[in-house]
């Protein structure tokens, strides 16, 4: 006993006493034991990993957030780039409405060179965000994906659709058209027909006509 009495910090024990409280579902005690660990080894990545998860766990998603993201940092700057992808994908399987977290991946999957991965994981994000209000953070994962692989159909086509719905039809527009310009066939009759929702006029409506018969 040290003096005056106040109990030493034992690494062991902490971490023992934290994994059974965890394993008997008891996370809120198990969280505390893991912070004494932390208080002290400001840096191990492995507590830190189950903190996080153990705070997303009981819904204290804003620090649970700091800490998937210290720990994907962590890997990323040593160079761990699918290790930091998996903390993250990790950490939007709780929390798929933290933008920023999309963003991660979409940037550390660009930094591999998987283009196509991002593509898709910034579609996917996009997807959680389909209210009215939640439409900016849909463009704002749409958009890095266009920048991703320029006129990419699928990301091109969806930034197009939320901008229209947005209230921005003449950017909008200027996407449909540059569709156009790239694609034949079936791709061209599905932008064509996107276009005639957007302005349902009778010019839009012999165009997509036009398409849907010629394909040009």
């Amino acid at each position: 006993m040290p003096l005056f009495g106040k109990p030493t910090y034992n690494r062991a024990d902490s971490i023992a006493k934290a994994a059974k409280l965890e394993g008997r579902g008891k996370r809120k005690k198990a969280i505390a034991e893991y912070r004494k660990v932390l208080a002290q080894e400001s840096d191990n990545v492995a507590i830190l990993m189950k903190l996080a998860t153990l705070l997303a766990q009981t819904k204290q998603f804003d620090e649970a957030r700091l800490k998937f993201g210290a720990v994907a940092e962590h890997y990323a700057k040593e160079e761990f780039d699918d290790k930091a992808l998996a903390v993250l994908r990790q950490a939007v399987a709780f929390m798929p409405k933290r933008v920023e977290l999309w963003e991660r991946i979409g940037q550390l999957d660009v930094k591999r060179e998987r283009i196509p991965d991002a593509i898709r994981d910034l579609l996917q994000g996009a997807r959680h965000f389909r209210g009215r209000k939640e439409r900016q953070s849909a463009i704002r994962l749409l958009k890095q994906a266009v920048r991703a692989e320029a006129w990419q159909f699928e990301a091109t086509m969806e930034l197009a659709r939320v901008l229209s719905k947005s209230g921005a039809r003449p950017e909008a527009r200027k996407l449909y058209e540059g569709l156009c310009a790239r694609n034949r066939s079936v791709r061209l009759r599905k932008v064509r027909g996107a276009m005639f929702r957007m302005s349902p006029t009778p010019g839009a409506a012999l165009r997509w006509l036009s398409a849907a018969i010629t394909g040009v």
